[in-house]
């Protein structure tokens, strides 16, 4: 786990940059893939935009949204070799409010719950610690 500073001063323009957000990870998946993580809520010529690529040796899919338009492709199957992408029709997500709205109005939580969000605290967790020791460190 490195962070690193997304711009000098913490600012883009008048926006104050209030929490470190921007990091890089390298894991080790379970299966033996080698995973590697980008995060920056604010990264050059990108404005609070998510993104979010898969690659692996049967194909890649990517997910890319400004708030406002939520893109999907994928390069699979015989694309693979001729390392073509083809838009997808992204399935219609829920805003935060909807959904938490439906939770107050039925009683149940959505999805993540809490207990997904400790469950990614623990990943967190051990990026921290990988980064302050060194080492690997294993999630059971």
């Amino acid at each position: 786990l490195v962070t690193f500073p997304k711009a000098e001063g913490d600012r883009v323009g008048d926006y104050v940059l209030d929490v470190n957000d921007s990091l890089a990870i390298t894991a080790r998946l379970s299966s033996g893939a080698l995973a590697t993580i980008m995060a920056s809520r604010y990264a050059t010529g990108h404005g609070n935009d998510l993104s979010l690529a898969l690659h692996g040796t049967k194909g890649a899919i990517k997910v890319e949204t400004d708030g406002k338009v939520s893109r999907l492709s994928a390069c699979l199957g015989d694309d693979v070799d001729q390392h073509r992408w083809r838009t997808l029709t992204p399935p219609d997500v829920k805003h935060n409010a909807q959904r938490f709205a439906d939770a107050l109005d039925t009683g149940r939580n959505g999805d993540p719950s809490f207990r997904r969000a400790a469950e990614m605290q623990k990943l967190i967790d051990a990026a921290l610690e990988s980064s302050a020791t060194k080492l690997p460190v294993s999630i059971a």
